[in-house]
């Protein structure tokens, strides 16, 4: 996740207050928003983190329930969800488990609760046996909209620059790289360079994404031997069906 989030929760009581300060104190970026559609919706349009605290409040407001679950779906947000075991638990007969980027419980400490939320995709309740993707873009839209569609059927990681892709292929080896071809600083034949240098992750397969569809743009993306180059411009279902493909190819 990034170092901002948004934490849903009733801003009047101590315990998400206590939480949220501590979460500051550990140098993450953390804003108080109530669980409301007009407030969320919102500040989905700004690509950040969700942590909902879940409590008996929450789980009675079913029309607020079925809205995450909804926004999750259809934008791949970053949502974790923390409270006590009773609720983490009974929220994800709402919230599909495949839509919840860690349940964390209480009580917990800050300290460990901005370690959780920082690395999160290490965590044992991700290690299901599912295929893992890295997808790497320096589009927010489009790095939440891929997580959305692959979501389902995969464990999928996002990172937004090069250099960010590289730091976390430091400390875990995904299954697939959907690189972007074209980004700024460091774009995708350059950081294909870097995983094809570094012995640890030399064989990692990697998928380009272009939004690039010219005979000689398509030539040049080629030429750099991937395992294959998706256009952005392909129906979310194609995409997933390409992805689908090749991992059942390379059993």
């Amino acid at each position: 996740m990034s170092e901002k989030i948004y934490f849903i929760g009733n801003d009047k009581a101590f315990m998400v207050n206590a939480l949220a300060d501590g979460l500051r104190r550990e140098g993450i970026t953390c804003d108080i928003i109530p669980f409301d559609s007009q407030a969320i919706g919102k500040h989905m349009l700004e690509d950040r983190s969700f942590l909902l605290h879940v409590d008996e409040d929450v789980m009675d407001n079913k029309i607020m329930l079925n809205y995450m679950s909804s926004a999750c779906a259809g934008s791949g947000l970053d949502l974790f969800v923390i409270g006590y075991p009773e609720f983490t638990r009974s929220v994800r007969a709402f919230i599909p488990n495949q839509f919840i980027h860690a349940a964390i419980d209480q009580p917990i400490g800050a300290r460990d609760l901005a370690d959780k939320l920082r690395h999160a995709d290490d965590e044992d309740t991700f290690k299901d046996g599912k295929k893992h993707i890295l997808v790497v873009d320096d589009s927010g839209p489009t790095l939440h909209a891929v997580r959305g569609w692959l979501a389902p059927k995969y464990r999928v990681s996002i990172v937004d620059s090069a250099a960010s892709a590289m730091a976390f292929l430091g400390q875990s080896k995904p299954d697939l790289i959907l690189l972007d071809y074209e980004m700024p600083i460091c774009g995708g034949p350059q950081m294909m360079e870097m995983i094809r240098a570094e012995k640890s992750t030399a064989k990692i397969p990697v998928i380009f994404l272009t939004a690039k569809d010219d005979k000689e743009s398509v030539q040049k993306v080629i030429a750099l031997n991937p395992q294959g180059y998706i256009l952005k411009s392909l129906p979310p279902e194609k995409i997933v069906s390409i992805v689908d493909n090749f991992f059942e190819k390379n059993k």
